[in-house]
């Protein structure tokens, strides 16, 4: 008896009984269904995703990532990096190792930045997609720990991140852990200060900025990252070495045994001096406007001029034994007054990694501040004196309102 098998009911003749009756041939069994195989289990991803902030030794740190991603991948924790992404390496200067220049989620970065540029929306469908031309190569391991990198993404709305993030591994069960490299809060005010003022042509004084939001936007973007996913998913490691830095990251993933790496010639600290940036700030004021300089193309000459003192200015001052960054007291103690409840909740809730995180901006042992003022004047003036040939304007003119 065959089930589910319908036969067509026609007429049979008898068979008379002499005759041999002819084999009847049974049609042959169905094949069983074969059911589909079940779906190959994959171990949760935890995704690591170091938003920086800047000037807190992101490029050093991203650099030994990049050298060690094979390192890393033999032990469970991917840091994948496209070969078109390595046409970042560059040499800072001579005689300073190759740094990267920028971290392997700038693919993501870069998109989201490009579309606000564009006046467009970005979606995180679109950043999955360039997220995932990064990871192709996770498939070959289920359950392995992916590191991702870029400062920028402290600069953008965490909730599309992390979206993005997880879109990119349909198939996967993601959490996504932030970790931020958080420096001393009055130096990192410092920094960025001087970072603007060399790069921005920023005329704001020390003073105003520091005590500005904009002076400590690291502690707004840990509060917006905290806020969408969770403090207790924050990680936050204090700001030292690069290479103490870099342990600390991979201390978190399954990979173990990691030995610092030998940094050899250091990665070059590009800050200026504060003496540097307020004699840098009197060329700034006066770019806008243009009137000291050829009227027809005043703007244009003036922004070269700009720029051309502040990388005579560097260079100046590249290796020199200085001050770097001196804050006097009164200044750290109105700081530390301000900020006393948020530097609390950061050491309280987040407990960071490599000790509490607080106020400093001492700056570096070296020249007492007064001689490195004279010192940086005599380079100003030199500075000046070539980026006005460097700019092709007129010689001999004076600028008495530039003198420091």
């Amino acid at each position: 008896m065959i089930d589910d098998l319908t036969l067509n009911e026609t007429a049979v003749e008898p068979v008379a009984p002499e005759s041999a009756a002819e084999p009847t041939l049974e049609p042959a069994p169905e094949a069983p269904a074969v059911a589909a195989p079940a779906p190959v289990a994959r171990e949760p991803l935890t995704v690591w995703l170091h938003c920086g902030p800047f000037k807190t030794g992101s490029t050093a740190l991203q650099t030994i990532l990049a050298e060690k991603s094979e390192w890393l991948a033999e032990r469970g924790a991917d840091y994948p990096v496209r070969p078109e992404d390595m046409e970042f390496w560059v040499h800072r200067r001579p005689g300073n190792r190759p740094v990267v220049q920028g971290g392997n989620f700038d693919v993501v970065s870069r998109y989201v930045v490009e579309r606000l540029e564009a006046g467009e929306r970005p979606q995180a469908e679109s950043a999955a997609r360039a997220l995932a031309s990064l990871t192709e190569t996770l498939g070959r391991a289920p359950g392995r720990s992916l590191i991702l990198s870029s400062e920028n993404a402290a600069t953008l709305d965490p909730v599309l991140i992390r979206d993005a993030v997880i879109a990119a591994f349909p198939d996967r069960e993601v959490t996504v852990r932030p970790v931020f490299v958080i420096r001393d809060l009055l130096d990192h005010a410092v920094s960025l200060w001087a970072h603007q003022v060399r790069y921005r042509a920023l005329t704001t004084p020390l003073a105003d900025y520091v005590m500005s939001p904009e002076g400590t936007v690291q502690l707004e973007t840990l509060k917006a990252y905290a806020s969408v996913f969770g403090e207790e998913a924050v990680v936050v490691i204090r700001y030292r070495r690069a290479d103490s830095v870099a342990k600390d990251l991979i201390s978190l993933t399954p990979a173990k045994g990691f030995v610092s790496p030998e940094l050899g010639a250091r990665v070059v600290n590009g800050s200026l001096s504060v003496a540097a940036c307020e004699a840098l700030q009197k060329v700034a004021a006066y770019v806008p406007a243009g009137s000291w300089v050829l009227a027809s193309s005043g703007a244009r000459l003036g922004n070269e001029l700009y720029s051309a003192v502040a990388e005579a200015l560097a260079d100046e001052e590249a290796g020199a034994d200085r001050n770097a960054l001196p804050v006097d007291k009164a200044l750290r103690d109105a700081f530390a007054e301000r900020f006393a409840d948020d530097l609390k909740w950061l050491n309280t809730r987040f407990d960071p990694i490599g000790g509490d995180v607080g106020v400093t901006a001492k700056g570096r042992k070296g020249q007492p501040v007064k001689e490195h003022a004279r010192r940086v004047s005599e380079a100003f003036d030199r500075a000046l004196s070539l980026a006005l040939r460097q700019c092709a304007l007129a010689d001999g003119q004076s600028f008495p309102h530039l003198k420091i």
